[in-house]
């Protein structure tokens, strides 16, 4: 659940699951959740998601209290009002404000001067939410997260994403480390050898680099899938050469983000350790007709056939990490 910002000087958010990460000059940007999942507060290594006026916006804190740094929050709790720490009972609204600190200054004696007003409210992490995704700055000095986007926001200007219905996920724990998951996302020489079904459709020919500042990845010239896929309603006012082709790219560092003429999808890289990566899949189609039971069955091809190629990568992928461990390799 990271993704990165670069900013003038060197800091990263110190996480469990970030062990020797080395990308330069970067500002700490965590995904959270993806936005359709927000309707229940939520546990996130480290931070938590507020469904506090989610009409409007969402909010993130530091998942600590504040009086001893417990961690507050374990897991999915849709249903509650307020947060209550497990230790000492301090309990916090959904607005991240200090509701009640029970027994503070002895039984039954509640209040200490120390206790002013939103002096010790949760902690807000700055957030943003991007193509779906809910994204948060830690140290609050990145560039604004639209001055980041902004540079693939103008190559997919063609795409309107706002518009679109979640219709699947999937999950994977692959036993190697986040970075080779990444570069093999990133290129396509192995489609011929991995996935002959793929390059069957898509083969390594009509494949080209991408590259840019804050992105890279492939660009498919050749999205011509041949399954019940086909059949879903598409992108609008798309120009010949998008109507034909699928983009698949990594916005730096982590964050895999797919786009073809019928739907889109984001991919959650989470480093677990040295050498595992959680990896969720989140896919989104074209407008509300998307989610009817009439294209149930084709959303459910592209969900399926994306699956059958993760598993094929996922096979290669602990294979690579087992060879980093020889000293045949280097």
């Amino acid at each position: 659940m990271l993704s990165l910002i670069p900013d003038d000087w060197s800091q990263l958010s110190r996480q469990r699951e970030m062990p020797e990460i080395d990308v330069g000059r970067m500002h700490a940007y965590r995904l959270t959740r993806v936005r359709e999942q927000l309707r229940r507060a939520g546990a996130a290594l480290g931070v938590f998601v507020s469904p506090v006026s989610l009409r409007y916006a969402v909010r993130v804190f530091h998942n600590v209290c504040r009086h001893r740094g417990t961690k507050l929050v374990d897991a999915p709790c849709g249903s509650r009002k307020r947060i209550v720490c497990p230790y000492h009972g301090w309990t916090y609204g959904l607005d991240g404000a200090l509701r009640a600190t029970p027994n503070f200054s002895g039984p039954g004696d509640h209040a200490h001067p120390s206790l002013a007003a939103a002096t010790q409210d949760l902690v807000e992490v700055r957030s943003g939410v991007w193509n779906h995704v809910v994204m948060v700055n830690l140290s609050g000095n990145a560039a604004s997260l639209r001055e980041w986007t902004a540079r693939l926001d103008r190559r997919w200007a063609e795409f309107d994403t706002a518009d679109m219905a979640r219709g699947g996920s999937m999950a994977f724990d692959i036993r190697a480390n986040w970075k080779l998951v990444v570069e093999n996302f990133l290129e396509s020489y192995h489609l011929p050898v991995v996935h002959p079904g793929l390059n069957a459709y898509s083969p390594l020919e009509d494949h080209e680099l991408v590259v840019d500042e804050v992105f890279m990845g492939q660009l498919s010239l050749n999205y011509a899938p041949r399954d019940g896929g086909s059949a879903l309603p598409r992108f609008a006012g798309l120009s010949d050469a998008r109507a034909a082709s699928g983009e698949y790219l990594l916005l730096f560092p982590s964050l895999m983000v797919s786009i073809t003429p019928d739907h889109y999808r984001a991919t959650i890289v989470t480093p677990v350790s040295a050498g595992r990566t959680h990896q969720r899949w989140e896919f989104f189609f074209v407008g509300p007709e998307s989610a009817t039971e009439r294209f149930r069955e084709a959303r459910e091809a592209v969900v399926d056939r994306v699956a059958a190629y993760t598993r094929e990568d996922v096979g290669i992928l602990e294979k690579l990490q087992a060879g980093r461990h020889s000293s045949g390799y280097d």
